[in-house]
């Protein structure tokens, strides 16, 4: 629940195209990513298909009151998940970005019972992003311009 609001992850659509391209390309979106490129629509809609194909990856929208939100992705690589998620710039600074890692932590738990761990990388300067990994408790290992939190999973 997120300010009053129920809030659940739903799986990506290949009809979830065009926003996953929007929230990608936009201006706050780019600067916190690794990548902060300009990504072309024919090549998004390319790595879309290729990601709802990969079985390896988990990747949800965030719904809160029947609205799109936020959407996050984790990569199963081993006994490891790399969690990535972004809000919709409307909805930034009202707690969405804890509900968002909350309920793909209970995702996880779920769906990939052999997952020992959860891995974020943070840009050193995505302040809103960092606070919300420490006060999930993960722990935080500071490395060049980046910040790499990590959370042990239950067995």
């Amino acid at each position: 629940m997120m300010n009053g609001l129920n809030c659940y992850l739903r799986a990506v659509k290949l009809d979830d195209a065009k926003l996953l391209y929007i929230w990608r390309n936009e201006k706050e979106t780019r600067k916190n990513s690794f990548n902060s490129n300009l990504i072309d629509f024919k090549e998004h809609l390319n790595w879309l298909k290729k990601t709802l194909q990969n079985n390896a990856r988990l990747f949800y929208i965030l719904i809160c009151a029947d609205m799109e939100v936020g959407q996050v992705r984790i990569d199963i690589e081993g006994k490891i998940g790399v969690v990535n998620y972004s809000i919709d710039s409307k909805y930034r600074k009202m707690g969405y970005g804890k509900s968002i890692l909350e309920l793909a932590e209970q995702e996880l738990l779920k769906n990939a019972a052999n997952l020992k761990k959860i891995v974020g990388y943070v840009k050193l300067e995505n302040v809103a992003s960092r606070h919300i990994f420490q006060i999930l408790n993960y722990q935080e290992e500071l490395k060049g311009n980046m910040c790499i939190y990590t959370k042990l999973l239950p067995d």
